[in-house]
């Protein structure tokens, strides 16, 4: 079948031996010799200007008009505001976990610093007092005089009793001994607890009267007092140990030799000896501690014997010091726990942070059902945890970070540990100048052993609550001056500048919801501390874990999942996500992207199928201007879309920024805008690419839209899918499956959120890829159509 001719130059050009399709080469030498060599052909891109431009401008205009819109509407919202309310939300929990925590730390310090100090003080005085009653007692008038009468009673008691000399001698003491007790019981002198010690005396001084009655009294005495005071020991301390039983007999037995035998001065044979017997008497949960002071106690006694024993004063500064170092120990133990990275905690735990499992208890209830009960694990086992719900792990609190091996399989690095207890460090250095501070004062007591914080027999708490109270708020006065400051042009120097004005409230506001938190956390670390020692635990233990629960506000109870996607919204830029991810990342491109897949079909495919391509290359236009003119013309009008989206984008900016909008200035800044367009530009260039090769490969429009537009089709619907898995979207609803739509599309290869984020090289890394796939693309596009057999 003959090719119509239409015109008179088409019938001059073509020669009698062409064939019904052009080869890749030229036909004829003849031909070639009237073409110019030019790569851009002018005529032809006006020919293709006049043809679209109708097209490319109300596509612009449209285009841009929807982002015109998009940022009006913005403009007349203030979405910032909520973002700013959650983030206030999770200042303010952090603000009452850290008033809670620092009111906490300071009175239990201060009070355990306190209890402390008087329990040391109370015991050595207590033992000193021990050893000074017991040489004492071997003069005391009262108790030689009841022990005259007994012993001429037992005498009596003996000579007239029967049988063999023990049963003899049961006798008469027994006699004794009730006429003892009579006597002793009667006595006004004597408080309950010295009558007691005077009957065990006389007790064992007739035991011993009954192995030698010739012994005079005063060495009997002697003999007995030591073994009176160390039944009463044992038996006020519960004491079982034989070993600890012989050596505090020894210590009350060495007292009456050094004073009688040795002649040493009462007063050093009681501090001396109350060095040793307050280890003995001390539980296995204080041994050490005691040990360890009485250790300290005995060296500064021993560097100057003479200034020690002149008055308390020595001692008293020395215990102080001690329970001061103590008490700074254990918060920088466990501290810095708290400036360690958290984790979410997967499995149920026990109030210490263990892991816990179930287990039979044997008990039943009424119905028959057999009871569990809770058992910690402290071996990494996690097929034996009891696992939490679904996405309703926790955020790990202090205690639980204890744990991260058991709970996690992982530990803390040494990088980790290092710079939390350097964070840390502030913390102990404000806790233990206040704390020195307290003591100082506390130790100073009045003639009747008082002061404003102990009343003569216990501490006074209402006092150090206020005390721990107005350090707390002048420390948060100092903390939300400097905050304000921070933050405005216009310093200040007092609270009361803070107003409504110029803040969300005023400074007096504040300052009362700081007194809030003070007195919550307060009253529920005695609520829990009283809880936890009711149920066994060690006063360390109750207090870390009232320390740790009291100071947990209702935002670090909630799980991690919930708690991290309010912080995401309360961090997120909701503008720049509505303009850069959702308007150039997605709907800015569907229009280009719908005229971009017609516009290729025409420059190309469709001139191949009409057959209008035999007239343009009849003319001095060669194939490698054709193909490159049209490219040309096809960047062109994506260069001409994204400068329309581009212009209009600014213009409404700052338009909507002269009406009034503050939000744009500051989360829509015009370097983001610039930067979305050119993304936007990128994504539209390579889809053109794919478009374009697609065109120069087929002959055919339908093939030519269904592949090109398919691919760019399949691209963006991916775009819009992934969308859902990205962090544009809330923790809260983002399904984080759906970001594999994401590695599925050219279009992911733009990145607003880097760009908002500040990760510039990120961001160009990846428009770097659009731009490699628009020039390949465009090459075998050019390259498919210069080689291919031509259907003219």
């Amino acid at each position: 079948m003959k090719k119509k001719v239409n015109n008179v130059n088409e019938i001059e050009n073509i020669t009698s031996e062409e064939s019904l399709s052009l080869p890749p080469s030229e036909a004829s030498s003849a031909s070639n010799k009237r073409k110019k060599n030019h790569l851009f052909s002018k005529a032809l891109f006006k020919e293709s200007w006049k043809s679209n431009r109708t097209g490319l401008t109300i596509v612009s205009l449209g285009n841009a008009l929807i982002m015109v819109i998009i940022i009006t509407i913005l403009s007349t919202l203030h979405i910032n505001s909520t973002a700013t309310a959650l983030k206030d939300l999770f200042s303010n929990a952090n603000y009452e976990n850290t008033v809670k925590s620092g009111a906490i730390s300071l009175y239990s310090s201060y009070l355990n610093s306190a209890t402390s100090y008087d329990t040391f003080v109370n015991a050595d005085d207590t033992a000193k007092g021990l050893f000074a009653k017991e040489v004492s007692l071997v003069e005391d008038s009262t108790l030689n005089t009841a022990l005259v009468g007994a012993k001429t009673v037992y005498d009596i008691s003996y000579r007239n009793a029967t049988g063999t000399e023990n049963e003899k001698h049961a006798h008469a003491k027994q006699t004794t001994m009730q006429l003892v007790n009579e006597n002793v019981d009667s006595l006004t002198e004597y408080s309950q607890e010295e009558k007691q010690v005077v009957k065990m005396i006389a007790s064992h001084y007739f035991d011993i009267y009954a192995h030698d009655m010739t012994k005079d009294r005063t060495t009997i005495l002697k003999e007995a007092i030591p073994l009176a005071f160390r039944d009463v020991t044992i038996s006020s301390y519960e004491i079982k140990d034989t070993t600890k039983i012989e050596n505090i007999y020894n210590l009350y037995n060495s007292s009456i030799i050094n004073y009688y035998d040795n002649g040493k001065e009462l007063n050093e044979i009681s501090v001396e000896s109350a060095f040793k017997l307050m280890p003995l008497v001390a539980d296995e949960t204080t041994s050490e501690l005691v040990n360890s002071l009485c250790l300290g106690l005995s060296n500064t006694y021993n560097q100057n014997k003479t200034t020690y024993l002149a008055s308390n004063q020595v001692r008293n500064n020395y215990i102080s010091n001690f329970v001061q170092s103590y008490i700074v120990k254990i918060l920088e133990d466990v501290s810095y726990y708290q400036y360690l990275p958290s984790f979410t905690v997967k499995y149920k735990t026990n109030d210490l942070g263990y892991p816990i499992k179930l287990v039979p208890s044997g008990e039943f209830t009424s119905e028959g059902k057999e009871i569990m009960k809770e058992v910690a694990i402290t071996t990494y086992s996690p097929d034996e945890y009891i696992k939490e719900q679904e996405k309703m792990g926790k955020t790990s609190n202090m205690l639980q970070k204890m744990r991260k091996e058991l709970l996690t399989g992982e530990v803390y690095t040494e990088e980790e540990i290092s710079l939390a207890k350097e964070q840390s460090k502030d913390d102990i250095k404000l806790i233990s100048n206040q704390l020195n501070n307290f003591m100082s004062n506390y130790i100073v007591r009045d003639s009747n052993n008082k002061n404003d914080y102990y009343d003569g027999t216990s501490v006074i708490e209402e006092n150090i609550v206020n005390l721990v109270t107005n350090e707390i708020i002048d420390i948060s006065k100092n903390s939300l001056i400097a905050a304000y400051n921070e933050k405005h042009e216009d310093k200040i120097t007092t609270i009361e500048e803070i107003t409504v004005e110029n803040s969300s409230m005023c400074g007096q506001e504040m300052i009362s919801q700081v007194q809030g938190y003070i007195s919550g956390g307060l009253s529920a670390y005695k609520t829990y501390n009283s809880d936890y020692l009711s149920k066994g635990y060690s006063v360390d233990d109750a207090n870390l874990l009232a320390t740790n629960k009291a100071s947990l506000g209702v935002i670090a109870q909630l799980p991690s999942s919930v708690d991290e996607s309010l912080k995401e919204m309360g961090e997120m830029n909701t503008y720049g996500i509505i303009v850069g991810v959702v308007s150039f990342g997605i709907a800015a491109l569907l229009i280009p992207l719908v005229y971009t897949i017609l516009l290729a079909k025409n420059l190309v495919s469709e001139k191949v199928e009409t057959g209008s391509l035999a007239f343009t290359l009849s003319t001095p236009t060669t194939r490698n201007s054709f193909i490159f003119t049209q490219a040309c013309y096809l960047i062109f009008s994506e260069v001409v879309m994204a400068l329309a989206l581009l212009i209009f984008s600014l213009l409404t900016r700052e338009i909507g920024i002269w009406a009034g909008s503050a939000d744009l200035s500051s989360s829509l800044p015009i370097k983001d805008i610039c930067l979305f367009a050119l993304g936007n530009f990128m994504v539209s260039i390579a889809i053109s690419g794919i478009n374009f090769l697609a065109s120069c490969h087929f002959n055919k429009t339908g093939q030519s839209i269904g592949v090109g537009g398919g691919i760019g089709i399949f691209f963006y619907i991916c775009t819009i899918l992934g969308l859902f898995g990205t962090k544009a979207i809330p923790g809260t609803v983002r399904i984080n499956l759906m970001l594999i739509f994401n590695y599925m599309t050219i279009n992911s290869l733009f990145d607003p959120l880097s760009a908002m984020n500040g990760d510039y090289g990120i961001f160009f890394f990846k428009l770097s890829f659009l731009l490699i796939i628009a020039i390949i693309t465009y090459i075998l596009g050019a390259v498919n159509f210069k080689k291919k057999d031509l259907p003219l």
